[in-house]
């Protein structure tokens, strides 16, 4: 499956958690409510949905925070993967999502208070 197909698939598959996964991180004001927000929703999809299927979700869901102008919180969530995505892989297989954490870059943090 090419990486198009499997962004379209993404895109019809998880057409609710995205809108209210994307509605939920743009209605955040803070830089921590929307760092809380993203791992909130991250760990949730892991926990449901499995980890197979994150990375594409991770780049629908920063693509439609784009689409809405919350180019920070879109930043974020790529973010996410590249502090999570180990520790996905071990804790999803184990059954846990608890263990994983969210820590954006200082570069990210410093462009969210701008």
């Amino acid at each position: 499956m090419t990486k198009a197909e499997r962004y379209r698939r993404c895109e019809e598959g998880y057409q609710l958690e995205l809108a209210r996964s994307a509605s939920y991180i743009a209605s955040c004001i803070t830089e921590e409510s929307t760092s809380r927000c993203i791992d909130e929703v991250l760990r949730g999809f892991v926990r449901d949905r499995g980890a197979e299927d994150l990375p594409v979700f991770r780049q629908v869901l920063a693509d439609r925070l784009q689409a809405r102008r919350c180019v920070s919180a879109a930043k974020l969530v790529i973010e996410w993967k590249a502090v999570a995505r180990t520790d996905i892989a071990a804790n999803s297989s184990a059954g846990s999502v608890s263990a994983l954490t969210f820590s954006p870059a200082r570069s990210v943090r410093r462009a969210l208070r701008t």
